[in-house]
């Protein structure tokens, strides 16, 4: 409940999938984890999620991000093959696609069914 001191789960995940793609739109890297430049989609949900949250958050988060990924038809792994063989623009249409997906209202994260 709100102001009662509980944590909401669906706004962290929600929430850390919003910061990972902003970490990727200051700066992406498609050919590794971390560069000079940016991080890759693993490290920036990581950074975003894994290292602010419980291990639940980040791994919901993932979840989230690897049917987005699925979505896209792409069926030759998973969120490193996606990041390493895809374009920055692609990548965060993924985050928008995962993020699109939750309801950071929702008591338990549902995945929206595309019609």
């Amino acid at each position: 409940m709100p102001f009662d001191g509980t944590t909401y789960e669906p706004l962290l995940i929600h929430d850390s999938l919003v910061e990972a793609r902003s970490l990727i739109e200051r700066g992406w890297c498609g050919t590794g984890p971390r560069s000079p430049v940016g991080v890759c989609m693993t490290v920036a949900l990581s950074d975003a999620a894994a290292r602010k949250h419980d291990y639940d958050v980040y791994l919901k988060a993932q979840l989230a991000l690897l049917a987005a990924v699925k979505d896209t038809g792409f069926a030759c792994g998973g969120m490193v093959e996606f990041n390493d063989s895809h374009t920055k623009e692609e990548v965060l249409a993924v985050f928008d696609r995962a993020i699109s997906s939750l309801d950071p209202h929702e008591t338990e994260p549902q995945r929206k069914v595309a019609a």
